[in-house]
């Protein structure tokens, strides 16, 4: 289950550090979506801490509150990222929610980046998230390229759960038009995990679009993020909204 937030934080969230030294911000991020079926918006609220020593290592904790289906509920989130060699970059996250009425109880990751020519990445993961219903295992192998301010990425994502597995493909672009701004532009396709209610997760097939990006705010060290979404999930309903938040670098 890969809500419009999940996409717009699994982008860089930390501003690239500068030769000058570490990096450090402080961020709040807003989400609200309105489902199609009648059912009350969705909305959240994330504060992120982090910092970033450099391009390839730092620290991220993310405490958020979201609500959805008349329930509320908080979780909480602990990533990282550092290179083992001048090439591979090993990244980690953590989540748990104490309450887990609609969110996961748990769920953990790890991705491997490769760049195995200049210009070109490989990227390799798999996490595993435990509801209370059942438990999710995604893997993913993505191909990214950046070419002059430009990057894209294609990938297919493995999902196993209920005894079966299923795939969903997923496209990218971006365009990076300054060292800390870029806008991206995501499409997936295939069969995920969706919340059908509170505490019920089905596999069925999504279609997705969302445009994401940061913006600097005039020479630093203020950056708007912000997110645009619309998620088909099979026949259960359709999802529209919009993530928009601020983050302070120091």
């Amino acid at each position: 289950m890969r809500p419009a937030a999940a996409l717009l934080l699994a982008l860089p969230v930390l501003a690239a550090a500068q030769d000058s030294g570490p990096v450090s911000h402080v961020g709040v991020l807003t989400e609200a979506s309105h489902l199609s079926n009648g059912t009350p918006d969705w909305t959240s609220v994330t504060l992120q801490v982090g910092r970033q020593w450099d391009k390839r290592t730092g620290v991220n904790a993310e405490l958020t509150e979201t609500r959805r289906f008349g329930e509320r509920d908080t979780e909480m989130a602990v990533e990282g990222f550092a290179p083992l060699s001048p090439t591979l970059t090993l990244s980690g996250r953590l989540a748990a929610s104490p309450t887990h009425r609609v969110l996961a109880r748990d769920s953990a990751g790890a991705n491997l980046q490769w760049e195995f020519r200049k210009a070109w990445l490989l990227h390799t993961g798999l996490r595993h998230t435990r509801y209370p219903s059942v438990d999710i295992t995604e893997g993913s192998v993505m191909v990214e390229h950046y070419f002059g301010d430009f990057g894209a990425l294609a990938g297919v994502r493995s999902v196993r759960g209920f005894g079966t597995t299923e795939y969903v493909g997923e496209l990218r672009a971006a365009w990076y038009y300054s060292d800390t701004s870029s806008v991206s532009l995501i499409a997936s396709d295939g069969n995920e995990a969706s919340q059908a209610g509170p505490g019920s997760v089905v596999l069925t097939h999504v279609s997705a679009l969302a445009l994401v990006g940061k913006h600097t705010l005039g020479a630093g060290p203020w950056l708007l993020r912000y997110g645009l979404h619309y998620v088909r999930q099979g026949s259960l309903y359709n999802r529209s909204g919009a993530t928009l938040g601020v983050q302070r670098d120091f």
